[in-house]
């Protein structure tokens, strides 16, 4: 099924103006479970979470803006095997500590984060990853705004 202008439109409309609410979920900084999608019990506060349209180039930092204090998750591609979302961070917000139950593959695409793997500090910054193992304590934190793809293959099926 081939997009027609009008989507185009809108979606163009959506990544040159990333601040604006454009199916983004959108959580307060709290420890509300932003990886499992639905669990939270601050659900309301999110917005629609569609998935970035298939076939069309994107400088991904831009697909995705800031609010303040507050953490936002678009997401890329959603399956039963796996997930990939983009992440923007203000600065002073986190992801709350707890064990993943898949490996997860972390990459900063903009500034700068701490990432807590079992009370240890990593600092990656614009370019580099982390793969963080599955039943691993872990934490993010935002020292200062930065945005992240996170990636999770679930295995068992």
């Amino acid at each position: 099924m081939e997009p027609n202008k009008k989507d185009y439109e809108k979606e163009k409309e959506s990544f040159e103006n990333p601040n604006q609410d454009n199916g983004m979920r959108v959580g307060q900084n709290d420890s509300s479970d932003f990886n499992r999608v639905g669990v939270s019990e601050d659900w309301g506060q999110y917005m629609s979470a569609d998935e970035i349209k298939k076939s069309i180039a994107y400088k991904m930092a831009n697909t995705i803006g800031y609010k303040p204090n507050l953490v936002v998750i678009k997401t890329i591609i959603k399956r039963p095997t796996g997930e990939i979302s983009l992440i923007s961070f203000d600065k002073g917000t986190k992801f709350a500590e707890e064990t993943l139950l898949f490996d997860t593959f972390i990459l900063i695409i903009e500034g700068k984060a701490e990432i807590m793997l079992n009370g240890k500090s990593t600092s990656l910054q614009s370019g580099q990853g982390i793969i963080i193992p599955a039943q691993q304590s872990r934490s993010i934190n935002a020292n200062e705004r930065f945005k992240m793809i996170k990636s999770v293959i679930k295995s068992g099926y």
